[in-house]
C-alpha cells in the first residue's frame, strides 16, 4: 500500500497538542494517512534539529508564564466573553507553548481584571413577559403590600447526584456577568414544598414528581391552614398550572385564602428561590452526593429546621422584595440582581 506523505504542518499541528508518537500515529492512521511510530519519530527528530523556534518544540515545561502572556490571556476573554480555563489553556498549546493547566489557572489568578465565577441562571424573557413583570411591579412598588406578612412558597425537585452544576468561567470585571440557559437532568429526584413567612414556617412536605391540583390543595390544607396565623397571611406563589387551575382557584377562595400572584417567568422576585440555594450548599456541600431518595430527603428536613430557627435570614429575604420591584421597574421588566 502506498503511504500518504505526511505534511509538516500536521506533524507540528499534532505534535503542540502534546500527543505522543504512539498516539500521533494512530491519529494519523485513523484519519486515512498510515504512518509507524518510528517513522513519526523520525520526522519530529528531523524537525527539531532544523527548526528555528525554540517554542515549536519546547524542550522542558514552562514553569513561569510571562505578563505578556497574561496580557494575551486577557484579551481572549475581553475579546470572546467568558472562557473556561481549559479553553484558554488550549489557546497556548496552539500558540506552542507546553505549559500545564495548573499553571494556566495561576496566571489567569494573577491578571487582576480577570475574575473567575459560576454564570447566573437566567430565563429567556420576550417583550410580552417583560410587560407582565413591568406592570405586576409598578402595582406593587408603591408599599402598600405588608411583605412582613407573606408567607413565599414554592416547589423544588432535589437531584440525587447534586444540583445542576454550572463550570466557573474566566470573565472580564469591567464587563456584564455572564448567564447561561437554566437546565435540567432526568434522574432520580426528590420534589417537596416548602414556604416562609417572617414570623412562621411550616414543615417541609414531600411531594409526587408530578403536582396537580388535587395535591396542591391538599398540602395547603396540612401545611398553611394549620398555620396559627394563616388568616393574617397572604400566600404568595407563581402561576404554575396546579396553582392557577380552576380547583385550586375556587378552593382558595372558599376558604377566604388571600393570594399573590406572581407573573410569568419571575423566579428572581420569589425570594424562596434564595432560601433554596441556601438550603442547596448545605445539602450539597462538599461535592456530596446521596444514595437514596430517603437520604437525601433527611438531609434536606434538617437544613430546613435550621431555616426555622433563623428569623434574620428570613426577615432579609422577605424585606428585600421592595429593592427586587424597583430594579425590575428600573429595567422596564429585565431581570433584577437577586
Amino acid at each position: 500500500m502506498k503511504r500518504k506523505h505526511i505534511s509538516q504542518e500536521i506533524l507540528c499541528t499534532l505534535a503542540r497538542r502534546g500527543l505522543s508518537v504512539r498516539a500521533i500515529s494512530k491519529h494519523l492512521l485513523s484519519n486515512g494517512m498510515p504512518c509507524s511510530a518510528s517513522t513519526v519519530a523520525r520526522r519530529l527528530a528531523e524537525l527539531r534539529s532544523g527548526c528555528s523556534s525554540t517554542m515549536l518544540f519546547p524542550s522542558q515545561p514552562v514553569r513561569k508564564l510571562s505578563d505578556r502572556t497574561g496580557r494575551y490571556l486577557a484579551r481572549q476573554v475581553l475579546v470572546h466573553g467568558a472562557r473556561l480555563t481549559r479553553g484558554l489553556h488550549h489557546d497556548l498549546t496552539d500558540q506552542g507553548y507546553k505549559v500545564s493547566r495548573k499553571t494556566v489557572m495561576r496566571k489567569l489568578l494573577s491578571v487582576s481584571t480577570l475574575r473567575q465565577i459560576r454564570p447566573r441562571q437566567r430565563v429567556a424573557l420576550s417583550r410580552e413577559h417583560q410587560a407582565q413583570r413591568y406592570r405586576w411591579a409598578t402595582e406593587n412598588v408603591s408599599g402598600q403590600t405588608d411583605w412582613s406578612k407573606c408567607l413565599f412558597a414554592d416547589e423544588k425537585q432535589w437531584y440525587l447526584d447534586g444540583p445542576v452544576w454550572r463550570p466557573k468561567v474566566w470573565c472580564d470585571i469591567r464587563g456584564p456577568p455572564p448567564t447561561n440557559v437554566r437546565s435540567g437532568r432526568g434522574n432520580k429526584c426528590v420534589s417537596v414544598w416548602g414556604a416562609f413567612s417572617v414570623d412562621c414556617v411550616p414543615e417541609l412536605q414531600r411531594l409526587p414528581k408530578a403536582l396537580d391540583s388535587d395535591t396542591y390543595c391538599e398540602t395547603l390544607k396540612k401545611m398553611f391552614l394549620a398555620l396559627p396565623d394563616s388568616r393574617r397571611l397572604v400566600l404568595c406563589h407563581d402561576k404554575h398550572s396546579a396553582h392557577t387551575s380552576k380547583k385550586t382557584t375556587m378552593w382558595l377562595k372558599r376558604r377566604r385564602v388571600p393570594c399573590l400572584l406572581l407573573p410569568s417567568k419571575a423566579a428572581d422576585l420569589n425570594p424562596i428561590e434564595n432560601l433554596w440555594g441556601c438550603l442547596s450548599r448545605e445539602v450539597y456541600g462538599g461535592n456530596r452526593r446521596y444514595k437514596t431518595e430517603d437520604e437525601l430527603y433527611a438531609a434536606i428536613g434538617l437544613a430546613w429546621q435550621r431555616v426555622q430557627s433563623d428569623r434574620v435570614l428570613r426577615y432579609n429575604l422577605a424585606m428585600s422584595m421592595p429593592r427586587r420591584l424597583q430594579q425590575v421597574v428600573d429595567r422596564q421588566g429585565a431581570c433584577c440582581d437577586n
